[in-house]
This record gives structure tokens, sequence and C-alpha cells, in this order.
């Protein structure tokens, strides 16, 4: 999947499924460290997400 195509909803699905695959020992030694620096390029991006939704809200409130 690439960043252009990424959207909160789908990066939070794709973070949930790693979460529960490490959770259950699905990943070998060897993909577990690439799936954890996944799922730390996926929290970055999710927290900008909401820093960047959070603040067009307050930005929309203020024109109230």
């Amino acid at each position: 999947m690439q960043k252009n195509d990424l959207t909160y909803t789908k990066a939070a699905s794709k973070l949930e499924k790693i979460v529960e695959d490490i959770e259950a020992n699905r990943y070998n030694i060897d993909e577990l460290s690439e799936k954890v620096k996944e799922s730390v390029e996926l929290i970055a991006f999710l927290r900008t997400k909401l820093k960047e939704t959070d603040a067009e809200i307050e930005k929309l409130i203020t024109k109230l």
C-alpha cells in the first residue's frame, strides 16, 4: 500500500492486524522486526493525521 493511498481507517486497520498477529505469535523473529518497524510508521502516520484533523476542526470552530 502506498502512502498516498493510506487513510486513517486503513492505517488503523493495518496496525490492528499487525498487533493481533504479534499477540498470536504469527511472525518469526525475522518478520517481527519488520512488523514492529511498520507499526511505528503507522502510529506516526495516525498521530499526524489526528493532529492535522484537530487543527482543522479548531480552525473551523473559530470561524463560527
